[in-house]
């Protein structure tokens, strides 16, 4: 999941060089973080939150496990 996440974000910006995503796992719960630069934040979190949010609909339709994916974006 987190090369999806990455794939998906260097394609929203326009540094894709500076996006770095980490995950962090739990017993039933997977932390997906992703860093960019400050004047792409806003192209990957949308307007309202819509593309983050698709973003996470993307990844939970993925998963085939029933942990629960959380998408960090700062």
């Amino acid at each position: 999941m987190k090369d999806m996440v990455l794939y998906i974000a260097k394609h929203l910006v326009n540094k894709p060089e500076e996006v770095e995503v980490s995950t962090e796992e739990n017993d039933d719960t997977v932390i997906i973080s992703v860093k960019a630069n400050a004047d792409d934040l806003g192209r990957i979190i949308g307007k309202g939150g819509k593309i983050v949010n698709s973003i996470r609909t993307i990844i939970k339709s993925l998963s085939k496990s029933k942990k629960r994916y959380i998408i960090k974006v700062g």
